[in-house]
């Protein structure tokens, strides 16, 4: 049976965890999950890092040597881990929190992809690197700047990547819709002062129109093993037939 290997940051809660179950259930897949806090999975292909993405000096100290497997014919990177930020207009967001935002949702999957495509660099595998991105990424909303702009900077450094040479590597910038997460939850209990479309997120819950991460983990690894099918950079859950 082929061996793969899986990386997933933010694998604790929300669509992480979806995924990352997921892939568990499949027995040729080892899983390697990165969040601030472990799951505490008794399974000996389940190895959980601890570890805060917005320290990078940490993050820096771990990556030297994350990526040092072999015996594998398939190695995938998911960079999930994400955070909303504070959930107000720019002048009134701590200037630590903006920070924050930047280090999570961008420069954390940046060092973590250069690292990635470093350790792997000539190896005769099949790699594929997906950010899960958003609809935000392209769509400015009032209250959400720093969380809009780190993953619209995640989404274009995903495209560049994919212009250059990294042979054996396919680049996926995935949009997961709108899912049932706790991040929906912080964007529902804000007030419309601090984000204009508040009311418009609380309808999204009490109509039912929120996605199952668990529907969403599904799409994810179906892209994943089927790289071959998606020939665009930038895709989206919502868009792509499982067939």
């Amino acid at each position: 049976m082929t061996k793969k290997l899986l990386y997933i940051t933010g694998h604790s809660q929300g669509l992480g965890k979806a995924i990352f179950e997921h892939y568990l259930a499949h027995s040729e897949i080892d899983l390697i999950g990165i969040s601030r806090k472990k799951i505490g999975y008794s399974n000996s292909r389940v190895k959980e890092i601890s570890l805060n993405l917005s320290d990078l000096p940490a993050l820096k100290t771990t990556l030297q040597s994350l990526f040092n497997f072999s015996g594998y014919e398939e190695i995938s990177l998911i960079n999930n881990a994400a955070w909303i930020g504070e959930i107000r207009s720019i002048e009134a967001q701590n200037p630590d929190s903006l920070e924050k935002a930047f280090k999570v949702n961008f420069l954390a999957p940046a060092l973590i992809m250069n690292s990635f495509l470093k350790a792997f660099k000539g190896a005769e595998i099949e790699k594929v690197i997906c950010n899960i991105s958003s609809g935000l990424a392209y769509r400015p909303e009032s209250g959400l700047s720093s969380y809009c702009a780190s993953k619209a900077g995640l989404a274009m450094f995903t495209e560049v990547a994919a212009l250059e040479n990294h042979p054996g590597t396919r680049f996926f910038s995935l949009a997961p819709g709108i899912v049932d997460t706790p991040m929906q939850e912080d964007l529902r209990n804000t007030t419309e002062e601090e984000f204009p479309k508040s009311e418009m997120f609380k309808n999204f819950k009490e109509e039912g129109m929120l996605s199952a991460p668990e529907e969403v983990a599904i799409k994810v690894k179906f892209l994943l093993d089927h790289p071959e099918r998606f020939k665009e950079v930038v895709q989206d859950v919502r868009k792509f037939e499982m067939s």
